[in-house]
């Protein structure tokens, strides 16, 4: 046992507010920049996520997938900016090294995207507290993205008409409406993001990532409070909270190739009236993607091709037939090293 005494509290919090002072020095203006440029909003549907080293991590890349077939799932692209900043919480490491297994650390970070739906930014802290492995990570993150002529009218409950909520939430209805005079130019989204994350690793060959995400939206718009979530693919009420749960799986089977499958499950919450009718649906799906990965042999390069499968839980939420179900997904992304640089300062 280690008794705490008010010196040593006190030494900690200075220890922690000096590395969070020396982060921000390193980290505002980068994320100033990238609040107002293109880039890369949160991904879960991504690649596991890439080698980090202490100090300054840059990266961009691009995604996108489609289903084999269209039909019920619409399909998603992106490219991206992104910047983290890795602050040691225990031993006095060089900026530049590797963050390993049993790290503890502080996180800042900052993402921007550009779509052809919408477009956006986010700002977040992590903290990995315990000298573990598998590590156990918590994150706040706060996200903002604008639609552009985007935001369509969704149907939240099956209607008393004969319409369900299948006969919106398919890429054909979304595709009709969008970018339409009728919809607002620019509308507004917000989220307020509260994340677990475990990582673990097994001799450098074999790495696994399980989190879970609880997320409160905030959209403005004119359609009744009925809106699309373009980063989830599922209708979301303006005022509305997710629940997520991603798994990833990557195996390192040399230097260069890599075999990776990844499980993602996606849940909103259900609106009710003060008279006890429904005013939306608790939505959910599940998908699975698996395949490869190919690294540079310097650690720059990365794509990932996956296949995979989704299906939605709930009666009336029309999944299509098998090949409408199939996805295809390629990712590629570009890491910096500024390793050298860090190295030098130090």
């Amino acid at each position: 046992m280690i008794a705490l005494t008010n010196s040593s509290l006190s030494s900690f919090f200075l220890l922690l507010q000096r590395k969070l002072l020396n982060g921000v020095r390193y980290s505002i203006l980068v994320l100033i920049f990238m609040s107002f440029s293109m880039g890369w909003a949160i991904e879960h549907r991504g690649g596991a996520e890439l080698p980090l080293n202490y100090g300054a991590n840059l990266s961009w890349g691009t995604l996108g997938n489609t289903s084999l077939k269209q039909g019920q799932w619409f399909p998603q692209s992106k490219v991206s900016l992104r910047y983290h900043w890795i602050e040691s919480l225990g031993e006095n490491l060089l900026y530049g090294e590797l963050v390993e297994a049993k790290a503890i650390y502080l996180r800042l970070l900052g993402e921007t995207y550009l779509s052809p739906t919408h477009g956006g930014f986010l700002l977040g802290l992590g903290l990995s507290p315990f000298p573990v492995n598998p590590n156990l990570e918590l994150r706040f993150v706060y996200s903002s993205y604008l639609y552009f002529n985007s935001n369509v009218e969704m149907l939240l409950v099956d209607s008393t008409n004969n319409k369900s909520i299948a006969d919106t939430w398919n890429s054909n209805y979304i595709f009709d409406k969008i970018w339409q005079s009728k919809a607002s130019k620019m509308d507004f989204s917000q989220s307020f993001n509260f994340e677990l994350a475990t990582h673990y690793i097994y001799q450098k060959k074999l790495f696994i990532d399980l989190a879970l995400y609880f997320s409160l939206i905030d959209i403005q718009t004119k359609s009744d409070s009925k809106s699309y979530d373009y980063n989830r693919n599922i209708p979301v009420f303006s005022r509305d909270y997710i629940i997520e749960l991603h798994y990833h799986n990557l195996w390192k089977l040399n230097k260069i190739w890599g075999f990776s499958h990844s499980a993602h499950w996606y849940m909103t919450g259900l609106s009710k009236s003060k008279n006890g009718s429904e005013l939306k649906k608790s939505l959910s799906y599940g998908l699975l993607l698996a395949g490869l990965q190919y690294a540079s042999s310097n650690d720059k390069h990365f794509f990932n091709l996956h296949l995979g499968m989704w299906a939605r839980t709930q009666k009336n939420t029309y999944n299509g037939d098998f090949i409408q179900q199939s996805l295809v997904q390629l990712e590629y992304q570009r890491r910096f090293d500024l390793s050298s640089s860090l190295r030098k300062e130090n």
